[in-house]
């Protein structure tokens, strides 16, 4: 396996977690609070630290391939974290308008900003996994 899938399985696990956590949290306490749980995925800036793969002498750590993948799946991470934006900034503008309400709360934007790097590195994550399934092992023990 390599090093960038290491890192994908790792933010799913760590999404999966705060999401849990989410769910445990909001029976426990109200949905609200709950919503601390996706703290967690902070831990998302530390996948480079834990999974930096040392190269041997003579072995190349990343070729074309891979760089090509990290490519796309941050692309596709990043229209999806895009639509996301747009669909957290729009759906509450819709229900307050059709709600005759003409402002909407400013406590909103923080859960904006969480949902597109939550699903930036989500989506990401999946494509890399997606990616490299589809296209086979390339030589990774």
């Amino acid at each position: 396996m390599v090093p960038e899938q290491k890192r994908a399985w790792f933010v799913l696990a760590v999404f999966v977690v705060a999401l849990a956590g989410f769910v445990g949290l909001a029976v426990a306490v109200g949905p609200k609070l709950a919503f601390a749980a996706f703290g967690l995925c902070g831990v998302y800036g530390l996948t480079p630290l834990l999974f930096r793969k040392r190269p041997r002498p003579g072995e190349v750590p990343t070729d074309e391939r891979d760089r090509a993948i990290a490519e796309r799946a941050t692309a596709v991470g990043g229209m999806a974290s895009y639509a996301a934006f747009v669909a957290a900034c729009m759906v509450p503008w819709a229900v307050c308008a059709l709600r005759g309400r003409r402002m909407i709360d400013v406590l909103a934007l923080p859960y904006v900003v969480v949902a597109g790097m939550v699903v930036l590195f989500v989506a990401r994550a999946v494509t890399v996994l997606v990616l490299y399934g589809r296209e086979g092992n390339h030589g990774a023990d």
